[in-house]
């Protein structure tokens, strides 16, 4: 069993663990011979924790991610490796702000300390409250991205570029309600569906009965599959639309498909 801790050494801690932190407390001489992993364990046992202090018109990302609902790593995971950082923009290491302020705080400190983010006040609230949409949107029962692009016939990108009036059919999945979460995730309301859904299965008709398969195109223009809308390119022969009908299967609408072979 290890050793019992003082009346002196649960003082100390109570008094200097939010301040000072583990690895600092763990070098005082109150605590001498105890590790860090076992102030850190006691600290949390006492219902102490050792926070950053961030400066004046900045938040915690911890305490952001706390009242919005979401882990603290899943946060940062959706902000930084999926790049959706509309909110992030004016996020600042703990570090770089103490360099912009030509002040470097002793060693164990950075050493703590280099790892904490912090977030504007106004990016804060609007984060907390564009995530409290998306969970009121998920449970009303809105659907994912995957699940919706599914139901319409399409594939997750090019149900995420029509919903910006981008793509192939923009002018129908624009007008489909959705919300996004700070992280990128993205609700889509399952009832504005059906309307896009009967204009893409329509559309969709109208092309495969006027189309001609791409791998048609390519034997006539004695080309590689991969590269037929290249070559059609380099022809001036326009591709005006893409149809995917099952997993490897697709069909082009082309003006003047005649000239691929000539």
């Amino acid at each position: 069993m290890g050793r019992a801790w003082t009346e002196a050494q649960v003082d100390y801690l109570r008094r200097n663990y939010n301040r000072l932190g583990p690895v600092a407390c763990a070098h005082s001489p109150v605590l001498q011979g105890r590790s860090v992993h076992a102030i850190r364990t006691k600290a949390q046992r006492l219902g102490l924790y050792f926070h950053i202090n961030p400066p004046e018109g900045y938040v915690l990302a911890s305490v952001v991610g706390a009242e919005a609902g979401m882990p603290y790593d899943q946060l940062i995971f959706q902000a930084m490796v999926r790049e959706t950082l509309r909110l992030w923009v004016e996020a600042l290491s703990w570090r770089y702000l103490r360099r912009r302020a030509r002040w470097i705080p002793p060693l164990p400190l950075l050493l703590q300390i280099k790892r904490a983010w912090v977030v504007h006040e106004r990016l804060a609230a609007a984060y907390i409250e564009q995530m409290g949409r998306y969970r009121a949107a998920v449970a009303a029962g809105y659907l994912s991205s995957l699940e919706a692009a599914r139901y319409l016939g399409l594939h997750r990108v090019s149900l995420l570029r029509g919903l910006e009036g981008r793509g192939a059919y923009g002018d129908l999945l624009r007008t489909i309600k959705h919300v996004y979460s700070p992280g990128g995730w993205l609700a889509v309301e399952p009832y504005s569906l059906e309307r896009a859904r009967i204009g893409i299965e329509k559309r969709k008709r109208a092309v495969l009965e006027r189309g001609t398969p791409v791998k048609v195109l390519a034997a006539e223009a004695g080309c590689h599959l991969a590269s037929i809308h290249d070559r059609l390119a380099v022809r001036k022969i326009p591709v005006q639309q893409i149809v995917h009908r099952g997993r490897r299967m697709a069909f082009a609408l082309v003006e003047g498909a005649g000239e691929a072979n000539a």
